[in-house]
């Protein structure tokens, strides 16, 4: 998902799983290729968009992934959050197998922004808390636009 939002993205770290230890591992984009712990994706074409005023919908709908995907664009300066809290599901999970041929997931890491803040399972809160988000944003974005 992140991938396919780099063009709006700047280069650098995305958020970085912070585990109980507190050892990091960042999650970076450089040039069109997404970056952690060892694997890579890449981008075919990497234009950037700059200075485009991006607003972040999110809500209680906005879980696990989806958290994780806009917690990618926090702390950038062009970018505002809007709606209400998120789900709270912002967590790096490892899968244990049982003997029985069960599973359970397992909280392994936090998820840090970029402005150092740490989401121990907790809701992004937006900037701008509304019931409309989607009219909220359009108003911020002609706002934005000079």
């Amino acid at each position: 998902m992140v991938l396919g939002l780099s063009p709006l993205l700047p280069d650098g770290t995305l958020f970085t799983y912070v585990d109980k230890s507190s050892h990091s591992k960042p999650v970076e984009l450089q040039n069109g290729e997404i970056n952690s712990g060892g694997s890579s994706t890449k981008v075919s074409d990497n234009k950037k968009i700059k200075k485009a005023p991006i607003a972040v919908l999110i809500d209680n709908n906005t879980g696990s992934s989806g958290e994780l995907t806009a917690l990618c664009f926090k702390g950038i300066p062009n970018v505002k959050f809007l709606g209400s809290d998120s789900a709270g599901y912002t967590s790096a999970n490892q899968t244990v197998y049982l003997y029985d041929g069960s599973t359970l997931q397992i909280t392994s890491a936090f998820v840090k922004d970029r402005t150092n803040n740490i989401y121990k399972n907790f809701p992004i809160s937006p900037d701008i808390q509304t019931n409309n988000a989607k009219s909220s944003a359009i108003e911020w974005i002609k706002s934005q636009i000079k």
